[in-house]
């Protein structure tokens, strides 16, 4: 599950990621329980699904600097949201292009 020590325990991880003004590191867990910081970079909704681009400040073996990574919320079998690292290379693909497109918009 995902935390923020930054922040009051009960402030909700994705009342965070949704809003624009909050521009402090997300803290994350990853499997072994060590704290992984991550810059917000994008929100995409995508066939009706969230996902969140988040490009991480602590080095994760495998991801360079300049990279970032695609997270959604699932639900685990006692009904908790967890943040999960979206496992299909082809739905990251696609928040990564709509991203891109919409980045072409503002321009």
């Amino acid at each position: 599950m995902a935390k923020n020590d930054n922040i009051d325990e009960n402030v909700d991880l994705m009342d965070l990621l949704l809003d624009d003004d909050y521009d402090e590191p997300i803290i994350l867990f990853d499997e072994n329980q060590n704290k992984v910081a991550f810059e917000k970079v994008a929100v995409i909704n995508l066939s009706g699904m969230l996902y969140f681009i988040l490009s991480p400040l602590d080095y994760i073996d495998g991801i360079g600097e300049d990279e970032a990574l695609v997270f959604k919320f699932v639900e685990n079998k006692k009904g908790e949201q967890l943040l999960t690292v979206e496992e299909s290379e082809e739905v990251a693909m696609k928040v990564f292009d709509e991203y891109y497109r919409l980045l072409g918009e503002m321009e």
